[in-house]
């Protein structure tokens, strides 16, 4: 911060309680008892010490006699906060709505990803779905195939019934629906 560099800073009331008792030694402690003290006696004191701040203490002294002046001020000022304030509390919610533009719009992008993750993923399970169907009319057309083959053997219902239990692993209900 460069005003370390160019500026003293002093606190005025650190300086009025350093002042108590003491004479005002120089202009500079003029102007700092100016700006902090509101007591009669040292005001008179430093008005006769130095004179050309009496026309700027009558100036103070003049608008705080005046009470509507002061209050134009103090709105005028109150006027200007409020809209600073108006213009930071804008900036910080355009600011929050450009956040939650962005979040919805990442939150747009993964549901995007997840949907085509998800598509893919039905896809492929319709598609083992495809296979398992053709594999099951395979094995249907198999069983009725070995049916026929077994009946021109000249093989009974019930010897047919009994080798499709064992070799195909079928209970008796559904041998007999391939009879």
């Amino acid at each position: 911060m460069d005003l370390l560099q160019k500026y003293l800073f002093i606190p005025l009331d650190i300086f009025a309680k350093s002042q108590q008792n003491k004479d005002i030694a120089n202009k500079s402690d003029g102007w700092l008892t100016l700006f902090s003290s509101d007591e009669p006696d040292v005001i008179i004191g430093l008005l006769e010490k130095y004179p050309e701040f009496r026309d700027i203490y009558g100036e103070a002294y003049q608008i705080c006699l005046n009470i509507e002046k002061v209050m134009e001020m103090f709105s005028e000022e109150l006027y200007m906060l409020d809209r600073n304030t108006e213009k930071y509390m804008i900036d910080v919610m355009q600011n929050e709505f450009g956040q939650a533009r962005n979040d919805l719009q990442e939150a747009k992008d993964s549901l995007a990803i997840k949907q085509n993750v998800l598509i893919e993923t039905q896809n492929d399970l319709a598609e083992a779905k495809n296979d398992l169907d053709r594999m099951g009319e395979k094995y249907i057309q198999s069983v009725r195939n070995a049916v026929e083959i077994m009946r021109s053997m000249g093989l009974g219902e019930q010897e047919i019934m009994g080798r499709l239990c064992g070799q195909y692993q079928l209970g008796e209900g559904q041998a007999k629906e391939f009879l």
